[in-house]
């Protein structure tokens, strides 16, 4: 329910802030368009329009801006290939019902408001960077305990307290990438600037959640055992956090 939530939040404030137009200019976009002349057959391939919605430097996490946007990406490529199979082996692997496995999912809820919460007072004291590598060592702490509770002698108990480790962690760092973007954007650029790093998001949460169902269904057309697949998962995600500690260099 909190990742349906964020990417139906995100895809909103991400359409509004490219989409809205500026009141100032619409009589003159709209003579622009009527006066342009119609493209000729042959200019060859248009580059596609999503190509333009992330600053130049975004794949290689340049310093600044780009370097937020990459980080938004693996953060959410990092969450989502853990969270999107946690219910699943909390009941199939581990055999607890439903009910009882959503209690991670509510630990996790509130423990990412109160990690949220202590963000917001410490924002504007502690650099951005610092922030996001606690929130995100927080996010792999917790993660890798999950993990250990494939293996049935872990106690299950330990996939509870990682859970909500990983959701402090999230309220750190998740709120913490796009306020380094929107202090780093000029006046009246804050909108568009804050747009590409929540696309970039985005784009992370859809990559996480297939790459870790690719993982699983290999794992299943092999003829592994589940908890291998949910664990190539939770790899996928520990590798992205682990870049992540080093993008999150670079967002000041």
């Amino acid at each position: 329910m909190i990742v349906q939530y964020r990417v139906a939040l995100l895809l909103a404030v991400t359409c509004a802030c490219r989409d809205a137009p500026d009141p100032g200019t619409l009589g003159a976009k709209s003579d622009a368009v009527q006066a342009a002349p119609p493209p000729a057959a042959d200019a060859g391939p248009v580059a596609p329009p999503g190509m333009v919605w992330i600053p130049a430097g975004t794949l290689r996490a340049a310093r600044g801006i780009p370097a937020a946007g990459m980080s938004a990406f693996l953060l959410s490529v990092g969450f989502l290939s853990i969270d999107a199979f946690l219910t699943l082996m909390l009941t199939a692997v581990r055999g607890l019902a439903l009910g009882e496995a959503s209690l991670a999912i509510t630990g996790a809820t509130v423990a990412w408001a109160a990690g949220s919460l202590w963000q917001s007072g410490r924002a504007g004291r502690i650099p951005l960077p610092r922030l996001v590598m606690v929130g995100t060592l927080l996010v792999l702490a917790g993660g890798a305990a999950v993990a250990s509770t494939l293996w049935s002698a872990v106690p299950v108990v330990v996939a509870f307290i990682g859970w909500t480790a990983v959701g402090v962690g999230m309220g750190v760092t998740f709120p913490t990438i796009p306020l380094a973007a929107m202090r780093q954007a000029g006046v009246g650029e804050e909108s568009s600037e804050l747009s590409s790093v929540l696309l970039m998001d985005v784009l992370g949460v859809a990559t996480g959640a297939a790459l870790g169902g690719g993982a699983v269904a290999l794992s299943q057309a092999l003829g592994a055992p589940l908890a291998r697949g949910i664990g190539g998962s939770f790899a996928i995600g520990f590798v992205a956090l682990a870049v992540l500690l080093g993008t999150s260099r670079r967002i000041d």
